[in-house]
């Protein structure tokens, strides 16, 4: 018997779908188009060069890219977030190199969120969202869980990521004291703090007395701390982090109790997923 395989891809309505199925919750990307309607789509241009929130609703859903509202009024989305399963929720600037632009939008993204989880009925208490944009994420923090990614890198000034931008960056990451900047996300309301991998704890973290600090400082600040772990083999080594992964080969893959939670980035991972089609 010939086996079938199918592909799913990343930031699809059936990618989402498959990552919670198979996860403890999703991550996803938020971008408004022209007319300021929520569409799921991580880089801010399309493959033609033409930039998301250049474009209507109508001609991005011809192109086939989701809509928020589409995703959030399956049934079995509002399902998935009364059994308590997380979706993260990443805000997206849709810049366009102008780093103005996100004040404009701020509260046009929170508008048209607003209307779709009202609609759809799904949980809020299951919904965290997330940004390397403060400003963005202090439009939504008075109602929702909000965390910042760390670095804080700008999308708007980081399009193209030239050397000096790079070696910014990495000063980002070497300066961002991450104890500092939870204290610091405690007084701003935040949730948490989450953080590009591992690395920004250090790579020997998990070897010395930094880590069990962190995570001490943590609960001492009612804060839920998240890391990008990338592969399933990092998973056990940061049992307390909530852990986004891209390596979703090996399914379904859930939180033992009293763990963090097992996010899959991008419902599938960076890469999509190959299954076996029933």
């Amino acid at each position: 018997m010939i086996t079938q395989i199918m592909y799913i891809a990343p930031n699809s309505v059936d990618g989402l779908l498959w990552g919670l199925k198979n996860f403890d919750g999703i991550e996803t990307d938020l971008r408004l188009s022209k007319n300021h309607e929520i569409f799921i789509h991580h880089d801010p241009f399309l493959e033609d060069g033409r930039y998301l929130s250049d474009l209507s609703s109508a001609q991005l859903s011809e192109l086939g890219i989701p809509k928020l509202s589409d995703f959030f009024n399956l049934p079995t989305v509002k399902d998935y977030a009364d059994k308590g399963k997380r979706f993260l929720l990443e805000l997206k600037p849709n810049c366009n190199g102008k780093k103005s632009v996100v004040f404009e939008i701020r509260q046009r993204f929170r508008e048209s969120f607003d209307q779709v989880v009202e609609t759809s009925g799904v949980n809020p208490e299951s919904i965290t969202i997330i940004s390397f944009s403060e400003v963005l994420l202090d439009a939504f923090v008075d109602t929702y869980k909000c965390v910042p990614l760390l670095p804080s890198l700008n999308e708007c000034e980081s399009l193209k990521i030239t050397r000096w931008r790079y070696l910014k960056l990495m000063g980002k990451f070497l300066s961002n004291r991450l104890p500092s900047y939870m204290k610091y996300a405690k007084k701003k309301g935040y949730h948490g703090v989450y953080f590009a991998r591992e690395y920004i704890m250090g790579g020997l973290s998990r070897w010395h007395g930094s880590y069990s600090s962190k995570i001490a400082l943590a609960k001492e600040l009612e804060l839920e701390l998240g890391t990008n772990t990338g592969s399933a083999s990092k998973d056990p080594v940061y049992p307390e982090l909530l852990r986004v992964t891209d390596d979703t080969s090996i399914f379904p893959r859930h939180a033992s109790e009293g763990e963090g939670k097992i996010i899959a980035h991008r419902g599938t991972g960076t890469k999509g997923v190959h299954v076996e089609k029933l």
